[in-house]
C-alpha cells in the first residue's frame, strides 16, 4: 500500500459515510490500488484519484502523492467525462449508456480557496473541481505548475479569474495551460463577460464548454477540429458565421441556443457529417430550414424551436433517419408535415406548436411506435384524429397537445386503450425522456417541452417518463370536438 494514501487514511479523511460509494469502502487491511475510485502504475504508485460525489473535505495527505495524473473532487452525478480515445480513432457510432449532460441536485461541499498544493502535483493530466463552492481568483501562475494538463474543469463554482485586472474576462493566458495542448475545457455557470483579445484557442481542443456566463459579441470562432462545443445561455450576436463548417468536421454536439443570434442558418453547417445533437433553440434565427439540415444521416436532435423561421419544412429526411427529437416550436412555418419523416422510426418527439402549419392529423407518424411526446398546438390542422388504415399505435406515447387548432369529429376511445403508458404507473426512479450521443461517453440532451394548462405556459425541461398528459381542443359531452 503506497504510504501516502495510507496517511491520507490514517490523517482523517473526512466525508459523509451516508452518500459514499467508494470511501465507505475503504479497507486498510487490503491493497490500495484495488480501492474503489483509485487506480495504479506498475509499481504501486497511485496515479488516479476519482472521488467525485464523496462530499468530502480535502486532506492535506493529498499533497504528498507526486504521481498522480487525475484528479477528480468534483460533485457531479454520473461521470461525464468524454472518451477521448475513441473520437480519434474514428468511432462515432451511438451511444448505448445515458449519463449527464445536465446534471442535477449537486451536492457542494469543498469550498474556500483551492489548495494551492493540488498546483504541484506536476503529474497532473485531469482537473476536475467542478459543483462545489471554491471562491478567489484563478491566476495563470497556478498552472504553470501542471504543464501536462489537458482536461480542466471549474465550472460550478464562484471563481473568478485574473484576466490582468480585467475582471468578467476569460483572460487569453488560459488557451496556454497545459502547454497548449488542452483537450477539455469547462468554464460554464460563471460570470464572464467577455473574452480576451487578441485569443487564439488552439486546435487541440476538442471539448469547450462556456455555457451559462455572459459572454457578448461575435460567435468566438471554435476550435478546428472540436466535437463538443456549448456556447448556450449567453449574450452572442449578431449571426453565426458563413465558414462555420470549416470547423464541423468532427463536430459530434453543437449548441448556440439562448442567445441574441440573428440571421439565416449557413448551408455550411450541414458539413458536420457526424453531427448527433444541434441546438440553434431561442434566438431570432431568420429564412428557410436548410433541407441539407434535415438530410444529415447521423443527427439525433435538431432543435431550432423559438426562432424566426419561415417557409416550408423540406421534404428530405433520408432513408436511414436517426432523428429522435425534432422540435420547431414557435416559428412561423407552414404547409404540411413532410411526409419523409415517416422514415424516422426511432422519433420519441415532434414538437411543431406555434406555427402556421396546415396539414391533417399525422397518421403516417404511426410508424413511430416510441414516439413519446407529440405537440401540434396551435396551427391549422383540420380533419379527424383517427387512423383507421394504420395497423401500428402509439402505445409509448405520453404526451399529446392538439389543442387550438381545427380538428372535427369524434376523439376514438380508440386511442385512451391504445395508448398503455398514460394508464400505467411508474414504479422505477425517476428516469427522464433523454437522448445519449457519443459512442462511450456517459453524455445525454435532456427534451423539453412547453406545455400551456389553463393560458398558462410550463417548460417541462426534465420530461418524466412517467409522464401522461392528453391535452384537446374543448370537447362536448358526446366526445366531440367543437
Amino acid at each position: 500500500m503506497e504510504k501516502s494514501l495510507f496517511d491520507l487514511f490514517r490523517d482523517g479523511l473526512l466525508f459523509d459515510s451516508t452518500l459514499s460509494n467508494k470511501l465507505v469502502h475503504w479497507n486498510q487491511s487490503s491493497d490500495c490500488c484495488s480501492w474503489g475510485g483509485v487506480a495504479c502504475d506498475v509499481v504501486g504508485h497511485v496515479i488516479s484519484l476519482e472521488l467525485d460525489n464523496e462530499t468530502i473535505s480535502i486532506p492535506l495527505g493529498l499533497s504528498r502523492m507526486k504521481s498522480l495524473v487525475t484528479l477528480d473532487l468534483s460533485n457531479r452525478l454520473p461521470d461525464r467525462r468524454i472518451q477521448i480515445k475513441n473520437i480519434r480513432e474514428g468511432k462515432f457510432a451511438r451511444v448505448s449508456q445515458p449519463g449527464v449532460l445536465h446534471r442535477d441536485h449537486p451536492h457542494n461541499y469543498l469550498g474556500g480557496s483551492i489548495p494551492k498544493f493540488i498546483f504541484e502535483l506536476k503529474r497532473l493530466t485531469v482537473l476536475s473541481i467542478s459543483w462545489n463552492t471554491f471562491s478567489g481568483t484563478v491566476s495563470l501562475e497556478m498552472f504553470q505548475g501542471l504543464p501536462h494538463l489537458s482536461e480542466l474543469d471549474l465550472s460550478y463554482n464562484n471563481l473568478s479569474i485574473d484576466a490582468s485586472s480585467n475582471t468578467g474576462q476569460i483572460p487569453n493566458w488560459i488557451w496556454d495551460v497545459g502547454g497548449g495542448y488542452l483537450e477539455q475545457l469547462n468554464l460554464s455557470f460563471n460570470l464572464l463577460a467577455e473574452i480576451q483579445k487578441p485569443y487564439t484557442i488552439p486546435s487541440a481542443l476538442l471539448v469547450l464548454d462556456l455555457h451559462a456566463n455572459q459572454l457578448r459579441g461575435e460567435i468566438p470562432t471554435p476550435p478546428l477540429q472540436f466535437i463538443y462545443l456549448d456556447y448556450s445561455s449567453n449574450n452572442f450576436n449578431p449571426s453565426i458565421p458563413p465558414n462555420i463548417g470549416d470547423y464541423l468536421s468532427y463536430a459530434v454536439f453543437l449548441s448556440l441556443s439562448n442567445n441574441s443570434i440573428t440571421g439565416a442558418i449557413p448551408e455550411s453547417i450541414c458539413n458536420a457529417t457526424y453531427i448527433e445533437v444541434l441546438d440553434l433553440s431561442k434566438n431570432a434565427l431568420s429564412g428557410k430550414l436548410p433541407a441539407c439540415l434535415l438530410g444529415m444521416e447521423f443527427l439525433g436532435v435538431l432543435n431550432l424551436g423559438e426562432n424566426n423561421l419561415h417557409g416550408l419544412i423540406p421534404n428530405a429526411f433520408p432513408d436511414k433517419c436517426s432523428l429522435r427529437t425534432l422540435d420547431l416550436r414557435m416559428n412561423a412555418l407552414e404547409g404540411k408535415i413532410p411526409r419523409s419523416l415517416q422514415n424516422c422510426k426511432q422519433l420519441q418527439v415532434l414538437n411543431v406548436g406555434k406555427n402556421k402549419m396546415e396539414d391533417t392529423f399525422p397518421c403516417m407518424l404511426m410508424k413511430a411506435t416510441d414516439l413519446l411526446v407529440l405537440v401540434l398546438r396551435s396551427n391549422r390542422f383540420q380533419g379527424e384524429t383517427v387512423c383507421p388504415r394504420y395497423n401500428h399505435s402509439w402505445t409509448s406515447l405520453q404526451i399529446l397537445d392538439i389543442a387550438h387548432n381545427n380538428f372535427s369529429g369524434a376523439l376514438s376511445p380508440k386511442h385512451f386503450f391504445n395508448w398503455r403508458v398514460m394508464m400505467t404507473e411508474e414504479d422505477n426512479e425517476a428516469k427522464y425522456l433523454q437522448f445519449g450521443f457519443m459512442e462511450l461517453s456517459n453524455l445525454y440532451y435532456k427534451d423539453a417541452v412547453t406545455l400551456t394548462i389553463k393560458g398558462l405556459e410550463l417548460e417541462l425541461v426534465k420530461i418524466l417518463k412517467c409522464t401522461k398528459l392528453l391535452i384537446s381542443q374543448a370537447i362536448n359531452s358526446t366526445g366531440r370536438y367543437r
